[in-house]
């Protein structure tokens, strides 16, 4: 009987199936060289830590993910460092981040840590997908319908998709919660008993989430601008851009000189859209991959998606009711610093990560049928999704679904500091007041003049989450908030005198693509020196007839306004915001201009001469020649970035 029992159970053994063996699984790092610059004057210690992709399967393959510890500024900082666990998008790389922090006041206590998201751009592996950006790019380049813009980058994508699977990529697993059991598995590998997690945007829902599956090892969290993971974002694109907009509309209203200069703005707005919309504006930019100059053909529902993105940033939303009432005019240039920035971020991105995560954990769970009904409320907005493909994209991509809990609000009673900008256009201040309430330690502050990503802008909201981390059981000190700088709206004539002049000329010099601006103003300098030494050698050996002493005159004047022309213009550049230069010069540039009109006045009249000079077979002419010439350079470069002869 014992034997036939060990016979039945040797064939039951024998029959079952067989689990593969598997490698050992558990997290370790190592410390390595930084795989991105490191700004000089700074300690950065950088190093990989190792993870499983897929923590479901005991037979996962590790993922390299990098960090990088910007040290403290503290001989003894304290145990608890701040910790900076993406740089949002998703799809962001907050390694790249790192340079912009090293002065930050959370470095005078403690180590701030820097850590690459999985899938992300210093990742291994990193689910990027250059060609579907190419294709995003190209569509700004057409006037092809939504449709097949839509259909060019879902080709794209999914190719993409299938080089990222050939390669063993399981992009089921490049998500939220995976990216929150990620950082729990650094913290313990480096031997913190708690950390301080600062995120903005995107950031602040990773920050939730691992609020929600690892609160023992959080000691306090700062949320920027929250990606509300209750909130249906792709629902809210349209409500929430309308939102941002009709604060910008109002507090340009309420600004006496705003509102002077641009009593219309608004009906300006909606006229410029239609109009591009009918015939869409031709606009050059420089090629962010390959460097070409490339001619965009930008619609009005493009034109959206440039001012959405211009305000985020404090420094362009002061200039949009410029730009909006330049367009007005006829302007279409004014657009060419936003629309480079702009088109630049496309490629900014892991887009391979930004689909996994965003198909994994909010496609699914938008409506796009209440999408178009609440959108078709804001007629002029109706078309605007700030990716348009990323919906069809997702049903093909293959990421898999979150559970419903991630959607839901996070409640913790980890201390909490959350910032919100009021001209936000993406993450509306209302749902990032929404995410605060169900933290039951936080603090919430509205900073008005301010967009997206506080934290990035503005001095006071560093004072406030320095002072927040330092001690987190009481709210920081409002002073600086009480003292915010006023959002002063730049209007035509009495802050701007619009021309693309200097934002041509940096882009042709700095891309080293057109010699001829330095050309010229070397010229102008070499005609000044030879010019000014003949004369006085002329003038010594008294071989300078009196008929002749005011064609020299003439000649040298045109140098010397030449030379003093390009110091002024060098100066002017020197003192004078390097945004507002994008747009124009500054309107004490005025004085400048009416010396480039001067010179333009005594270069015509030295080509009259020119010709008399030559009738008379005078040496003479061969200096005046030399400065006409000059003249007719720089006047030359004017017209060429400006548009026009400096006339008017």
């Amino acid at each position: 009987m014992k034997r036939l029992l060990f016979v039945v159970t040797l064939i039951t053994l024998l029959t079952l199936p067989r689990v593969v063996s598997a490698q050992p699984t558990a997290p370790r790092y190592e410390l390595t060289a930084c795989p991105m610059p490191v700004p000089t004057g700074v300690v950065v210690e950088c190093g990989y830590y190792e993870v499983p992709e897929n923590r479901t399967r005991p037979d996962s393959r590790l993922i390299r993910l990098p960090f990088a510890i910007l040290k403290s500024q503290s001989a003894s900082p304290l145990p608890d460092p701040v910790v900076f666990p993406s740089s949002g998008g998703p799809g962001g790389s907050s390694l790249d981040s790192l340079a912009a922090y090293t002065g930050s006041l959370y470095l005078r206590e403690r180590d701030f840590i820097f850590v690459e998201q999985r899938g992300n751009k210093y990742a291994q592996p990193a689910l990027d997908c250059l060609d579907v950006q190419m294709a995003m790019f190209a569509n700004f380049t057409t006037n092809d319908a939504r449709e097949i813009e839509i259909e060019r980058e879902v080709a794209a994508a999914e190719v993409c998709r299938d080089q990222l699977v050939a390669q063993g990529i399981d992009l089921t697993t490049y998500n939220i919660v995976e990216s929150a059991a990620d950082l729990e598995a650094l913290r313990q590998l480096l031997g913190y008993e708690q950390w301080n997690l600062v995120g903005t945007s995107y950031a602040a829902r990773l920050v939730l989430a691992t609020m929600r599956l690892y609160p023992d090892g959080i000691r306090s969290v700062v949320l920027d601008s929250v990606d509300n993971p209750a909130v249906n974002m792709y629902e809210q694109n349209v409500p929430t851009l309308a939102q941002a907009l009709n604060t910008l509309f109002a507090n340009c209203a309420a600004d006496a000189e705003c509102g002077a200069a641009y009593p219309e703005l608004e009906v300006h707005f909606q006229t410029v859209i239609d109009r591009a919309n009918a015939e869409p504006l031709a606009i050059r930019v420089t090629h962010p991959v390959t460097e070409e100059p490339v001619m965009l053909n930008l619609m009005g529902d493009d034109l959206i998606i440039g001012i959405f993105n211009a305000l985020y940033q404090r420094n362009t939303i002061r200039f949009l009711p410029f730009i909006i009432e330049e367009l007005y005019a006829g302007n279409a240039s004014v657009i060419e610093p936003v629309a480079q920035v702009g088109f630049s971020n496309i490629f900014s991105r892991a887009q391979g990560m930004h689909y996994s995560a965003e198909c994994h954990e909010e496609i699914p769970f938008n409506d796009f049928e209440q999408q178009r009904a609440l959108a078709s409320q804001y007629p002029k907005l109706a078309n605007f999704l700030p990716s348009i493909s990323v919906p069809a994209i997702c049903a093909i991509w293959g990421a898999g679904t979150a559970d419903a809990v991630e959607t839901e609000a996070v409640t913790s009673d980890i201390p909490a500091l959350v910032l919100a900008g009021e001209y936000d256009p993406i993450t509306s201040p209302t749902f990032t007041q929404a995410a605060a309430n169900q933290l039951s330690s936080s603090y919430f502050y509205l900073l008005p003049y301010f967009g997206h990503g506080i934290q990035d802008q503005s001095s006071c909201a560093n004072q406030l989450a320095a002072a927040f981390i330092s001690d987190p059981s009481r709210a920081p000190a409002l002073d600086c908030l009480q003292n915010l700088s006023p959002l002063n709206f730049v209007t035509t004539g009495a802050d701007i005198l619009p021309t693309p002049l200097i934002y041509r000329l940096n882009r042709e010099i700095s891309a080293s693509r057109n010699i001829a601006p330095i050309a010229a103003a070397a010229l102008a300098v070499i005609v000044l020196i030879v010019q000014l030494g003949a004369f006085a050698v002329r003038l010594a050996t008294r071989r300078l007839a009196r008929w002749l002493i005011a064609p020299w005159l003439l000649a040298t004047g045109i140098a010397v306004l030449n030379l003093l022309s390009l110091v002024w213009l060098y100066f002017i550049v020197a003192d004078t915001d390097v945004t507002l230069l994008g747009f124009g010069l500054p309107s004490s540039a005025s004085l400048w201009l009416l010396l480039w009109r001067v010179n333009l006045a005594l270069t015509l009249i030295a080509v009259l001469i020119l010709v008399w000079l030559w009738l008379k077979r005078s040496t003479m002419v061969v200096m005046t020649l030399a400065s006409a010439l000059s003249g007719l350079a720089l006047l030359l470069i004017w017209s060429l970035y400006h548009g026009s002869l400096p006339l008017i």
